[in-house]
């Protein structure tokens, strides 16, 4: 018979890219040209009550204890942190969620906000109960306008319904939401559709759009993974909807969204263009081509991530 004995080292290397992945940040450039954090996020749990196909958290990972989680957000607060979001996993699985909202804007931290997919918030009491703590906004995974896609992208049948009823429950709380869409093989085609879709169906919310990020071993899979060049004319379909109809969007330039070449530079798509933080050390996701360095974007431009290279090489990218 096999062994059903725990491998110690593998518990370890959960338990160390539990700890490594407990709180990260995003930076962009500050004033002064240095690195300035942005936002930091903590997740407060690693399980989830969907399997989104394109999702690199494992939910083996081991949750840190609350204890932890309290010390961390003290910290932050200490740090002066303008904008915390509690994410996963799923946070709203976590008991003491709101709780954790409560300590964040107790500790001075100006906007605390959520990533979740808003399956538990279809209970509105939970979601009058993170509005009472000071939850600031929800970013909400909806990544289809049907039932049938999202349920399959996210290998959770009957949860569509469900995070419907969650953002509706969150804007009847007044907290603000935005929908945070991951472009992949499943979807891309969709692109224009999600957004008519948002436009007469979820009264018109902002809409971040983000790029499958390659990031462990089963997501270098061209099952999952598509090529920037096929998505491109159905994002950029999508994008002029929003144009066309105000709709407020977001993410093509950010740390998951595609180098502004795919889109040949075109300013419209690029409302919250940035400068990008100089990353240093060779484990860092991203890299760059020489020619890049022509590139009027390449400031502002993350770079393309390593498992993309590896998957796809660098024939797309141009200098603009």
């Amino acid at each position: 018979m096999p062994s059903t004995r725990t491998d110690p080292r593998a518990s370890r290397e959960l338990e160390q890219k539990s700890i490594a992945n407990f709180c990260t940040f995003s930076t962009v450039e500050g004033a002064d040209g240095k690195p300035a954090i942005q936002e930091a996020f903590l997740r407060i749990n690693y399980h989830c009550n969907q399997r989104c196909r394109f999702s690199w958290v494992d939910p083996a990972f081991p949750n840190l204890p609350h204890d932890a989680v309290v010390e961390k957000i003290a910290e932050l607060g200490r740090l002066g942190l303008e904008w915390l979001s509690f994410t996963g996993g799923e946070p709203t699985l976590n008991g003491q969620l709101a709780e954790y909202v409560r300590l964040a804007k107790e500790c001075g931290i100006r906007k605390v906000t959520l990533e979740t997919n808003a399956v538990r918030l279809a209970d509105v009491a939970l979601c009058q109960q993170l509005g009472g703590a000071g939850l600031d906004a929800a970013s909400v995974s909806l990544h289809a306008h049907t039932a049938e896609m999202s349920d399959k992208i996210t290998s959770a049948h009957g949860t569509f319904e469900k995070t419907l009823r969650g953002v509706f429950n969150l804007i009847d709380c007044n907290i603000p939401v935005a929908l945070a869409f991951v472009i992949n093989t499943m979807n891309y085609r969709i692109i224009p559709e999600f957004v008519e879709f948002v436009d007469a169906q979820l009264k018109n919310l902002p809409i971040v759009f983000f790029f499958v990020a390659p990031l462990c071993v089963p997501l270098l899979n061209k099952k999952i993974l598509p090529r920037f060049s096929d998505i491109k004319e159905s994002l950029k379909k999508g994008i002029n909807i929003c144009i066309e109809r105000n709709i407020t969007f977001s993410g093509v330039a950010g740390i998951c969204g595609i180098p502004p070449c795919i889109l040949d530079g075109d300013m419209r798509y690029y409302p919250d263009l940035h400068k990008v933080a100089a990353q240093g050390g060779g484990e860092f996701d991203f890299m760059k081509t020489p020619e890049c360095a022509d590139c009027s974007f390449d400031k502002y431009c993350y770079g393309i991530r390593r498992g993309y290279v590896e998957t796809y090489g660098i024939d797309e990218i141009h200098p603009i």
